[in-house]
């Protein structure tokens, strides 16, 4: 059965034949569900390139406990990893068409997602920003688009997966544990990712706002942005 290193190479070399990637690069970043490197394309664009790594974590406590992974372990790896890849390139598609503030998705192959360069830092290691209070704005402006527009919910959000970018706007992230704002937990998802964004920036940067009105506008609800104290 083939292992991690073989369902890279065979998504690689997939991609390469279909001329979306020509060069590798260096780590972007290293998650414990995945790992995003840098690459180029045969036009010379940059873009990001995403293994999802589901499961990881666990297989290694099992090899450390056992000292071995069964071939059950590894498939049930693969089989979600590749579906993470699917969804979150479904979602990134959706999001993009919608106008959201994400990677423009450019093609899956298996358990890997090439998108658009993932340039800036993750707003939970941003020391200051110019005006938090634009920043939050635009959070909460990208995640109305992605409901209102593209009728989904990204329902992992947090400070860890907002990216800003150089020149201080933003990008959205991670989008495999996505719902469609007709699931039966749709509010409460929504109102967890919401709630989740206000609370970091009410601890970082002393900005207050109202969850019911945030909610009301990332729903459509109103057109009124919530007042920040």
């Amino acid at each position: 059965m083939l292992r991690m290193a073989g369902h890279d190479l065979l998504a690689l070399h997939a991609l390469v034949k279909a001329d979306v990637l020509e060069a590798f690069g260096k780590p972007l970043g290293v998650g414990k569900e995945a790992d995003v490197y840098d690459a180029l394309t045969p036009g010379g664009r940059r873009v990001a390139v995403k293994f999802h790594r589901l499961g990881r974590i666990s297989f290694k406590q099992t090899r450390r406990l056992r000292g071995y992974v069964s071939e059950g372990v590894w498939a049930d790896w693969y089989i979600r990893s590749r579906s993470a890849a699917k969804r979150e390139f479904k979602a990134l598609k959706l999001a993009f068409s919608a106008g959201v503030s994400v990677p423009e998705p450019l093609a899956r192959n298996r358990h890997v997602v090439v998108m658009d360069i993932i340039e800036g830092t993750e707003l939970a290691n941003v020391s200051a920003l110019p005006e938090p209070g634009d920043t939050l704005v635009e959070i909460l402006s990208n995640i109305r688009k992605a409901y209102v527009s593209a009728g989904i919910i990204h329902a992992d959000l947090s400070e860890f997966n907002i990216i800003i970018r150089p020149d201080a706007s933003i990008l959205i992230i991670d989008w495999p544990q996505f719902v469609y704002k007709d699931h039966p937990n749709a509010r409460q998802l929504l109102e967890r990712d919401i709630r989740t964004v206000l609370k970091f920036f009410k601890r970082k940067f002393d900005l207050r706002a109202e969850l019911s009105q945030a909610l009301d506008f990332v729903m459509g609800l109103a057109d009124t942005l919530p007042e920040f104290t």
